[in-house]
Formats: C-alpha cells, structure tokens, sequence
C-alpha cells in the first residue's frame, strides 16, 4: 500500500491550479468547436447570419475562454487531492468533497517534477488534474515501491529555473 497524505506544497498547488485551467480550456474549447454548426443552425432562424458570426460567436468564444478560470475560482480548491491511496492496483483519491477512484491500468503516463508526480489519466473527458503525488507526502510506503508500480510509464521532466 501506497499513500501520500496531507496538503500541497504553495509551488505544488500553483503547477495543480495551471494543470486545472489547461485540462478543462481544451475540453470547453472543444465543446466551442463542436456547437458551431448547431448555434448557426439554430440561430439562423432569428437572426441573420452576419449578427451570429460578429456578436453571438464571439461571446460563446469569451465564456468557453473564461469558463476554466470561473471554474478554479468558484471551486475554492475543493477538487485538490487531500489523500491519494494506491492498493491492489487501485488509486483511490480523496478530495474535499468527494472520492474518485480507478485503476493502475487507467494511467496512460507518470511524470516526475523532482518535487511531485502526476498522473495523467487515459481518455480525453477524463480529467486528471487532481492526480498530483508530492513526494514529501508520502506516508506509507516508498518512492521506489512508487516507481516500480509505474516503472515503464515514468517520465523524469527536467526542472525549470
């Protein structure tokens, strides 16, 4: 049994809240993208199309930018992990106001920062941004129990100063 227990590091929780934005911009970038045709379709029948591509367009653009920031501010740190357990091939994640678990086999990569891992999660509706083990917060097990778990997912990314 694995587990890291406790809260993020100040520089650790800047690196979770950047990850956070990263994830959830692409995934409402892509919902922007995908309700192109049926915003025209339907909005065509009010408007002309001029009005839609000039005024209705943009502001979808803006919400689907600024959606992720909102999202960070109004959740007040509730998805921060406060407890991450790996057991018989489980990683089970305990957050503030709820608990997410999977399977070893459902982590595509590991990335080591020297201070923290994080585990990036295969599939791309399944955000992994809470996935974030700082090294220092190990309270049962070791780091080479850790990396052997991970042993052909492991990635080392090299520190920026």
């Amino acid at each position: 049994m694995i587990e890291f227990k406790g809260n993020l590091s100040e520089h650790t929780l800047k690196f979770y809240h950047k990850r956070f934005i990263k994830e959830n911009l692409s995934i409402s970038m892509f919902f922007f993208i995908m309700c192109i045709p049926a915003c025209t379709f339907l909005f065509s029948f009010i408007m002309p199309l001029k009005y839609i591509v000039c005024i209705v367009f943009p502001i979808f653009f803006l919400i689907a930018i600024f959606l992720p920031y909102l999202k960070l501010k109004l959740s007040k740190d509730r998805f921060v992990p406060e407890h991450i357990t790996i057991n018989d091939g489980v990683i089970i994640c305990v957050k503030d106001q709820f608990t997410d678990s999977l399977n070893i086999e459902q982590i595509k990569a590991v990335k080591d920062y020297g201070e923290h891992y994080t585990l990036t999660v295969a599939g791309f509706f399944r955000p992994s941004a809470h996935l974030i083990c700082q090294k220092n917060l190990l309270t049962q097990g070791t780091i080479e129990e850790f990396e052997a778990l991970f042993a052909n997912k492991i990635k080392k990314i090299p520190q920026k100063k």
